[in-house]
């Protein structure tokens, strides 16, 4: 057939018709997808950028602040306010070395109490932080070395972190209060010592008995160990002689270890030179003899404690002791 008829034609021209009808349908309907997927895509990007915002960067366990400051939140506190300038932070803190080596431990190099005033500084790395802490809260920190030592203690970088390029820090906010509260925080520290010393002692015994398997009591009440024994040169007024030794706290922390790998020289019998209980100590040994004791507050630094805090009021303190020369 070569020509249509009527009824043919006009079904030609609505099959037309619907096909352009779905063709456009089909159009609107991919337009629309395509924008759903460009909102959805928009939509994701802006999740993944917020998010990136707002948690920070883990390296190891530790978020990583805009001011490359490592901190790893070990508890949160139940506390309510944050810090805000000029307030007095109480802490307990560890301060330690790169490697692990402890050199600040606020339980006994602070017993009035280890405060930080908290001043805001847009350039501070570590003391930035604090404004985001709230009472209670316990913290891990790794601190460029520099600005660790810069905004805490105030100085350069001492010989023992010369190397390091962190400080690791241990940290426990324990309250916020006013310069009015930090000194009556301080006096009731130090009625605390007094008591404490009626019980001095018992500390001692108890250290003694758990640490020594045997033991002797000498002159002012001071518990004596020998640990090597020799025959050699005995120790007298006016002689020169050399030792080494170490020093820790009845919890066996060392807090001073600065001369065990040399010799320090004096003539004993010196005033000024030596505790008064190591003083007695040595009379009891000779050359190459090696000791361990516990001295009485009352023979060490006595109830004000050491001039530099390192030592509290009615401390006792435990000692390793070496003869290494006698003349």
């Amino acid at each position: 057939m070569l020509f249509l008829t009527l009824a043919d034609a006009t079904n030609l021209v609505f099959f037309q018709d619907y096909c352009t009808i779905n063709l456009i349908k089909e159009n609107v309907y991919k337009m629309r997808a395509i924008k759903l997927i460009k909102h959805l895509i928009l939509v994701a990007f802006s999740l993944i950028l917020f998010s990136c915002k707002r948690e920070p960067e883990l390296i190891n366990g530790y978020s990583v602040s805009s001011t490359k400051l490592y901190y790893k939140i070990c508890t949160i506190g139940d506390g309510t306010k944050h810090p805000k300038n000029g307030d007095y932070l109480l802490l307990h803190v560890k301060y330690k070395t790169q490697n692990d080596s402890l050199f600040y431990h606020s339980n006994h190099q602070a017993w009035k109490g280890y405060f930080v005033e908290y001043k805001k500084n847009k350039d501070a790395v570590f003391l930035s932080y604090f404004s985001e802490m709230i009472e209670g809260d316990s913290m891990q920190f790794m601190v460029p070395t520099a600005s660790f030592f810069k905004e805490i203690f105030k100085n350069e970088i001492p010989y023992f972190c010369e190397k390091d390029s962190i400080v690791k820090v241990e940290l426990k906010f324990i309250a916020i209060m006013d310069a009015q509260d930090k000194d009556l925080y301080a006096q009731s520290k130090r009625i605390e010592k007094i008591e404490n010393a009626k019980f001095e002692k018992d500390e001692m015994l108890n250290y003694a008995k758990n640490n020594f398997k045997d033991f002797d009591t000498i002159s002012g009440g001071i518990f004596f160990k020998h640990l090597k024994k020799t025959s050699d040169s005995t120790i007298s007024l006016g002689k020169s002689i050399a030792i080494k030794y170490r020093g820790y706290y009845t919890d066996n922390e060392l807090f001073d270890n600065s001369v065990f790998h040399k010799s320090v020289d004096f003539t004993y019998g010196s005033q000024g030179q030596l505790l008064q209980g190591m003083q007695i100590v040595l009379r009891k040994m000779r050359k190459g003899e090696i000791v361990k004791f516990i001295l009485p507050s009352q023979l060490a630094f006595g109830e004000q404690g050491s001039s530099d805090g390192l030592i509290p009021p009615f401390c006792p303190l435990v000692y390793e002791l070496e003869v290494t020369d006698v003349k």
